[in-house]
């Protein structure tokens, strides 16, 4: 997840550069799908059954986090005067990596460690499991917004695509045993194939209204 939010962060850098603009979908590509994919594992509460402290990568972090920096910097500095949405784009980026920063360095008490075994404290397991699905639901919307201001096709399709996994996900996490299984996947399976379809016709149409050129 740092990797990907590095890259795009660089992406961001390029995507400034009127010399370099030509380079900024791979990065940008590359990394949002990274970190928006990390984000989506960790909505998964059996992430957070063990620690995740690893100091022993202080020198990769410690890398990771310097081109971060100067790349989300320089992203600002370049692009806020030509829109105020870089604001956000930059912030968000910053409030994930330290997320990250804290799970890698700072063990966040889950799991406490005994002699014979392990004992995990499934109420801090629950918080940080709802602050992840808070923040992958943020993120989502932030990058749906983010397409219809910027007319990226990109921003849009990625946010979509994770939105549909998050609604399967859910899906399956809370409402298996509310329902017989015969039933359960007739009436879940006609609701995901209708809103699937109505879904996709909104995105064509929204991606068919852009009068400006797409940036990816």
């Amino acid at each position: 997840m740092a990797a990907g939010l590095t890259l795009t962060a660089i992406g961001l850098v390029h995507r400034s550069s009127e010399r370099h603009a030509l380079y900024h979908g791979p990065y940008l590509w590359l990394g949002t799908l990274v970190t928006m994919s990390c984000l989506y594992v960790f909505t998964f509460r059996d992430m957070f059954t063990t620690s995740f402290s690893a100091p022993s990568l202080a020198v990769f972090y410690a890398g990771m986090c310097g081109i971060f920096i100067c790349a989300a910097a320089a992203a600002f500095v370049r692009d806020r005067r030509k829109t105020k949405w870089i604001i956000p784009e930059v912030m968000s980026l910053v409030l994930l990596m330290a997320a990250v920063l804290v799970l890698a360095f700072f063990n966040p008490g889950v799991v406490r460690q005994y002699q014979y075994g392990f004992e995990v404290r499934s109420g801090l397991v629950t918080t940080l499991s709802i602050i992840s699905n808070i923040l992958f639901a943020g993120a989502i919307i932030g990058m749906i917004v983010l397409g219809f201001v910027r007319r990226a096709a990109f921003y849009i399709n990625v946010g979509l695509l994770f939105f549909v996994l998050d609604v399967l996900a859910r899906y399956f996490d809370f409402f298996w045993k509310m329902l017989p299984r015969s039933l359960f996947f007739i009436i879940g399976g006609l609701l995901l194939i209708f809103g699937s379809v109505l879904l996709e016709r909104k995105r064509k149409r929204v991606l068919a209204s852009f009068s400006m050129k797409e940036e990816l």
